[in-house]
């Protein structure tokens, strides 16, 4: 059953270009990396640079990449980038957004252990601690769990 999150970046108007551009960084990690592949640079960047400022596009990039990818790296490196930068300084009102979905998504509580615990603004932590299943950033992390 998708999250109310997920039905949120579902319901932007630009949700297609969202979904198109998580696919292909995907399969880029996929791929084992390297140069950016020609036909995609563009979608990089624009992922990549929606954390200076725009919490409410990286949160709905973050959503769609859990809910569409398997592959732990990438998933690992939206949480270290731009959940990171969302769990920065979250309004009040995304704060509980953020906490609704930890409390619905395995999969958004293994991404809250990706950014590390200095990320977090201090009610952000006071928060989203909880949640986090590493006892400390240099703790391994949980597999994946299965996409819901």
């Amino acid at each position: 059953m998708p999250s109310n999150e997920l039905d949120r970046a579902l319901a932007r108007e630009d949700a297609q270009t969202l979904i198109c551009q998580v696919d292909a960084y995907d399969q880029y990690f996929i791929s084992g990396t390297g140069d950016w592949p020609e036909e995609h640079p563009d979608h990089f960047a624009e992922v990549l640079s929606c954390f200076y400022g725009d919490d409410e596009k990286s949160f709905s990039y973050v959503v769609i990449a859990a809910a569409r990818s398997n592959d732990a790296g990438f998933l690992g490196f939206l949480g270290a980038t731009l959940l990171e930068n969302v769990v920065d300084d979250p309004s009040p009102k995304l704060l509980d957004r953020l906490v609704a979905e930890a409390c619905s998504s395995a999969r958004f509580r293994w991404l809250l252990d990706c950014p590390y615990q200095i990320a977090f603004s201090s009610l952000a932590w006071k928060a989203l601690k909880q949640f986090r299943k590493r006892s400390s950033d240099l703790s391994p992390y949980e597999p994946l769990p299965p996409q819901t």
